[in-house]
């Protein structure tokens, strides 16, 4: 009796360490997977990464093991989408973002307004929750061959932890109110971070919600793929000013255009 009770016992502190191992595999995954993308991901390798001729896109394949697949991945981003061979897709994308930023931050590679409890974007019927946007100077995303000046890219991940980058591209012309706000608190200095409450990220989306969508990646290292990338056709406008103040402090943070392969490109109005 004895015997057997003890067998149980030992058997069940077997399982609970086992789930346990599981459930902290699963969170450090979970835990990268999800900030891989705030480009802090190199936190974790002793590589830096960056933008110049030795540390920069065509370099990072070669900085470290676990950004293999800037080089050798199927489905990298950012690409030129070649519009005349989109499929038309049904689906409409909807969004219901909420004003509950958190903070203004300069990791040193991009800026970056974070946030918490942010609503969620609607893509295919399935939610995504709003992480965070950060900026590029040039565009990283192509449209028939022209790039544009800033690209704002929107981060969302689902309940199952996969994500989808909505971007926005951004054209020279009028000054914008809503840049107006953000560069007013722009963190300066790398590393700093500036309170930001109340930002509402709808103020940075044109009003129509047509797009292009296709499977892409990370476009800063480890460069992971099966992200759903999803490209406004619309843009909104920012004067030329307000873009020299963001790439004052960014510089050219974008990374050169990847092979679309055999990628499909999907458009809905």
């Amino acid at each position: 009796m004895k015997k057997s009770f003890f067998l149980r016992t030992l058997l069940g502190a077997i399982t609970i360490v086992t789930c346990a191992a599981h459930d902290i595999s699963t969170h450090d995954h979970l835990h990268h997977h999800m900030h891989s993308y705030d480009s802090h991901s190199d936190d974790h390798h002793k590589a830096h990464w960056g933008y110049g001729k030795d540390n920069g896109p065509k370099q990072w394949g070669k900085l470290d093991e676990a950004y293999k697949l800037c080089d050798l991945g199927h489905n990298q981003s950012p690409i030129s989408i070649p519009t005349h061979s989109a499929q038309k897709s049904a689906h409409a994308l909807k969004t219901a973002y909420l004003a509950n930023s958190v903070e203004f931050i300069n990791n040193g590679h991009t800026l970056q307004v974070n946030y918490k409890n942010s609503g969620e974007l609607l893509y295919e019927n399935k939610p995504y929750e709003l992480l965070q946007f950060h900026f590029h100077t040039p565009s990283e995303t192509y449209i028939d061959q022209k790039g544009y000046p800033l690209e704002i890219h929107f981060v969302n991940k689902s309940a199952n932890d996969t994500l989808l980058v909505l971007a926005v591209l951004v054209k020279e012309g009028k000054a914008n109110k809503h840049f107006s706000q953000l560069i007013a608190h722009l963190p300066e200095k790398e590393g700093q971070s500036v309170a930001l409450k109340g930002f509402n990220p709808t103020n940075l989306l044109p009003k129509k919600l047509g797009y292009y969508a296709f499977d892409g990646s990370l476009t800063t290292p480890p460069c992971s793929e099966m992200v759903q990338w999803v490209v406004l056709k619309d843009y909104i406008f920012a004067s030329k000013e307000q873009i020299e103040a963001l790439h004052r402090i960014l510089q050219d943070n974008a990374r050169d255009l990847q092979e679309l392969n055999d990628r499909v490109i999907k458009v809905a109005n």
